[in-house]
């Protein structure tokens, strides 16, 4: 079966330019991805911070973020001009690489500093609506659903 890639920035599905998709996916670094799309009547506008998806027929969703660079070119070719625009993506982590917070945290636990600012993240899609909690009181603990589980004054 012939795999298929199809990439939409902003929602939209762009035609990329064949052999120039290309997916840098290393552990512990960011993902990035590249592609060149071909704008035969020079109508495309992209910009810095576009969502893009990327997904392939066989494997579904292979790469999520947002535009990073782009770079226009026209290119002639015979009587043909068109535009060619490079563009270059980070995953979803960048949102959080310039995330910050001015809220103060007083005798927080790091972890329950980490969650409230994942859950304040949420809704830019970086993370899904998981079940994240952040219980401050053995009463807020125990009004919980967690099976199997007891609230205790001590921790150790």
């Amino acid at each position: 079966m012939t795999t298929n890639i199809t990439v939409s920035i902003a929602g939209t599905s762009y035609p990329v330019k064949e052999g120039t998709w290309s997916l840098s996916d290393k552990i512990e670094e960011r993902s990035k991805c590249s592609f060149t799309v071909q704008d035969n009547n020079d109508a495309y506008s992209f910009k810095k911070g576009q969502q893009v998806s990327i997904t392939d027929t066989l494997q579904g969703l292979i790469f999520a973020g947002s535009v990073h660079t782009v770079k226009r070119s026209k290119k002639v070719t015979g009587l043909t001009t068109f535009v060619l625009h490079d563009i270059e993506c980070d995953d979803r982590h960048a949102i959080l690489d310039a995330a910050s917070s001015n809220e103060q945290y007083t005798n927080q636990y790091a972890g329950a500093i980490a969650v409230k600012q994942i859950k304040d993240l949420t809704h830019q899609g970086i993370v899904a609506s998981y079940a994240l909690d952040q219980d401050t009181t053995q009463a807020d603990f125990r009004a919980g659903t967690l099976s199997g589980t007891a609230a205790t004054s001590n921790i150790g």
